[in-house]
């Protein structure tokens, strides 16, 4: 099915409308009250937010750029922008969804169904 007008204009300019306004938010001028370090996380929050919503950048790739980029803003640094891919939660979780793929993949998980709860005959 082709894409309509609409997504194809989206999709091609996302990614320079989230540079552009990005830009913009981080050559304002300060509002009051507002750190230096909070003004380019919003100018981050803009770029982000509008890739998100043109999906110009595949959603999987724009959240994982969240932190390089939010290190290279200065709006963090390099230890508790990561600390939250090193998760032990994280890692249960998505072990669990391995773990479950697998066992779909290769019927074990209708098995271990059969073994649990037998078929009334």
């Amino acid at each position: 099915m082709g894409e309509n007008k609409i997504d194809i204009l989206r999709k091609r300019w996302g990614f320079p409308l989230a540079i552009i306004f990005g830009m913009i938010v981080w050559f304002m001028p300060l509002g009051h009250g507002l750190t230096p370090q909070g003004h380019h996380a919003l100018a981050l929050f803009t770029g982000i937010f509008i890739l998100y919503l043109t999906e110009a950048v595949p959603l999987a790739v724009t959240s994982i750029a969240v932190a390089p980029l939010a290190v290279l803003m200065g709006v963090a640094k390099i230890g508790p922008a990561l600390s939250s891919f090193a998760s032990s939660s994280l890692f249960l979780m998505f072990g669990a969804f391995i773990l479950a793929a697998g066992m779909i993949e290769t019927n074990l998980a209708k098995r271990l169904t059969y073994v649990i709860f037998p078929r009334s005959v």
